[in-house]
């Protein structure tokens, strides 16, 4: 019995020791590995190029030692990834056989296709509309675009003023008039192209034709422009910044707009004749007067240049603030644009404009309606605080300049752009004429 049992302990310590020899524990099983695989092309035209990737393979319990590929056409390889050129046409099973450290294989496989020649694609496309004035608003149908013997995988787009866009369906809005030649080119699953191309008839519009009416010392004053079109658009073009990154300087200084404002104040001038103030107080009528007041969304902000205004008639606080600057600013005054805090929070939350005027003009003002007089000195120079917004009382009169409807203070104040020449300078501070 004793010499049995010292025979069945050798079996089992010679058990033990092939198996830690082998790498392995005979008493617990082997999770086989798993074979992933991906390839870059899977189809295409012979002879065709492939890459094939196993590297995404794994062992769960231990390692992948081999990486075996049998492509199909007679041809092996070996290796994490290898490529491998098919000269026939055909479809091939390509096999990715991986053996993990304790001898375990799976087989992964995929197929690759392999033509003998591509049919290119045929590109075509539809606009809707092909012609209009502009700003023309242009949606581009590629979808009819076709390929015989694949798909069609991308459509690239040329617009021909410099734009270009990616997709089948695509839109586009041109702005100045010209003829314009559209490409689209489009390729296949196999690399085929084909490029096919239309004319857009973009035609100038008729120009904007506005009349305004206002009220100024008991006189009724009636003024007619013509604006071009293509000035409008221009400025709706124009890619507004965000507030901590705007700077109004360029709404008020931007030259193109000059000869229309310039235009209004010499149509005053004639009508009030040259008295500076008769004429700054005419064109603050006219911004309050002419100009509706309209709330921008509240998730955008968007400054309107002056032409901008004068064209739509309506904007908010910064848009008549701008726009009345614009207008001092022609007669040779340095205007300036103040954003100011009118609920005390700290932060900013509405614009005016500071008109400069001398001291017996501040001496002479008389505000009503609940208007305090409003006069600061910048720099040396005494300004008029200017209410560019807001609605007429019962008799229908307006703000006047020189009265502040909101009782602002200096820390009230926030940011100042001195538009007559440079967007910083000394400090604001209140004029009283009590202490002058």
């Amino acid at each position: 019995m004793c010499r049995k049992r010292n025979r069945f302990i050798e079996v089992l310590l010679l058990i033990l020791v092939v198996s830690l020899v082998t790498g392995g524990c005979a008493l617990f099983s082997n999770v086989p590995p798993v074979a992933r695989l991906a390839v870059t092309p899977s189809r295409g035209v012979s002879p065709l190029e492939v890459q094939f990737n196993g590297s995404a393979s794994y062992d769960p319990d231990g390692r992948i030692t081999r990486w075996s590929w049998d492509f199909g056409d007679g041809e092996r390889g070996s290796g994490k990834s290898v490529t491998h050129r098919f000269t026939e046409p055909g479809t091939r099973l390509v096999r990715l056989t991986v053996r993990d450290n304790r001898g375990a294989t799976t087989v992964g496989t995929t197929l690759i296709e392999v033509v003998e020649f591509n049919q290119p694609p045929v590109a075509n496309m539809t606009f809707s509309p092909a012609s209009g004035a502009a700003p023309l608003f242009v949606i581009m149908d590629g979808t009819t675009s076709t390929d015989e013997d694949g798909s069609i995988k991308n459509w690239t787009w040329d617009f021909g003023d410099g734009g270009t866009a990616s997709g089948s369906i695509v839109s586009h809005r041109y702005l100045i008039p010209g003829t314009y030649t559209v490409k689209l080119t489009v390729s296949d699953d196999l690399l085929g192209t084909d490029t096919s191309s239309a004319k857009i008839v973009v035609s100038k519009a008729a120009p904007f034709l506005r009349q305004y009416e206002w009220n100024y010392a008991g006189r009724h004053f009636n003024w007619t422009v013509s604006i071009p079109s293509s000035l409008y658009y221009e400025y709706q073009s124009r890619i507004r910044g965000a507030w901590d990154q705007r700077d109004y300087d360029d709404y008020v200084l931007d030259p193109l707009d000059d000869d229309y404002l310039e235009g209004l104040v010499d149509w005053i001038r004639a009508e009030v004749g040259s008295d500076f103030y008769k004429i700054v107080e005419c064109l603050f009528h006219f911004v309050q007067a002419a100009i509706d007041y309209a709330y921008d969304p509240l998730w955008y902000e968007y400054p309107r240049y002056p032409v901008e205004t004068l064209v739509d008639e309506t904007g908010d606080c910064e848009d008549t603030a701008i726009l009345y600057a614009s207008l001092v600013r022609t007669l040779g005054a340095g205007a300036m644009l103040v954003a100011v805090d009118t609920d005390h929070n700290g932060v900013p939350d509405h614009m005016i404009t500071l008109v400069p005027v001398s001291q017996a003009y501040a001496d002479a003002t008389v505000c009503t309606n609940g208007c305090v007089n409003s006069f600061w000195t910048y720099g040396g120079q005494l300004y008029a605080f200017a209410e560019t917004t807001g609605e007429p009382d019962l008799m229908g009169y307006y703000f006047e300049l020189g009265c502040d409807p909101w009782g602002l203070t200096e820390i009230d104040f926030k940011i100042t752009w001195d538009v007559s020449s440079i967007d910083v300078g000394p400090k604001i501070k209140r004029w009283d004429p009590v202490s002058q």
